[in-house]
Formats: structure tokens, sequence, C-alpha cells
């Protein structure tokens, strides 16, 4: 009778990855995940972190869902400047001119600043070029 009664195995047990794969295709998060099974984040990630198979399909699920985004981010980008300008900061290492202005003025020597004082009898005003 012991021979035939299945051990539980716990979320090790329930997971498959097939199922992981698709959980990260979705976006599902560890904790939307533990509530789906009723335990806690840390089994899942653990259940995950330790079975090579799991964490391979959540790679590839992630990965997946990555492609995904792209393909929509770049079909809006050329729609929508706003996300054309993300796209090309994040992805394209664009920057405006300005900032690359503000960049190479930091590399030039900064303008020299004169500064005038009288002395203290107050008649002449010396000029320093030092």
């Amino acid at each position: 009778m012991a021979a035939n009664k299945k051990h539980w195995k716990g979320i090790h047990g329930m997971l498959t990855p097939e199922l992981v794969r698709t959980y990260a295709h979705q976006g599902l998060t560890l904790k939307e995940i533990s509530r789906l099974y009723g335990c806690t984040v840390p089994n899942i990630s653990h259940a995950i972190e330790t079975n090579d198979e799991l964490k391979a399909a959540w790679e590839q699920g992630h990965a997946e869902l990555l492609v995904e985004y792209t393909g929509h981010l770049k079909k809006r980008a050329f729609v929508n400047d706003t996300l054309l300008m993300f796209a090309l900061k994040t992805q394209c290492n664009y920057c405006e001119e300005q900032y690359k202005v503000g960049k190479d003025l930091e590399k030039k020597d900064a303008p020299r600043i004169n500064i005038f004082l009288p002395h203290n009898n107050r008649d002449d005003v010396v000029v320093s070029d030092e």
C-alpha cells in the first residue's frame, strides 16, 4: 500500500518547464505565480533556481516576452515621437546635441573669470592676469 502512495513533492512536483516558460512569457511575477499555487514567493523562487530545467524555461519565457515587447515597441516607435526617442536613447546610445555640448565644455578649458578689486585707498583699479 505504501508503494502505491504518491509522495507529495510540494511545488517542485507541480511546476513543469512548460508551465514555467508559459508563466514567464505571459509576464507573470513570482508573486503572482505563488498566489496561483497558494505558496510563498521564496518557495517558487527556490523551485525555479534549484531545478536547471525550470530555470532554463523561466529564462526562455522571459526572452520570448522581451522579443514580443521589442517587436511591439519597434512598430509603435515610428508613430510616436516619445517612444522613438526612448528607443534611440536606450538601444542606440543616442544623445541629444545639447547634452553633448555640455559634456564637451567640461573637457575644454573653463572660461577665465576676471575679478576686479579696488585698492584699499580706492583710487585705482588693479587688473591682474594671475
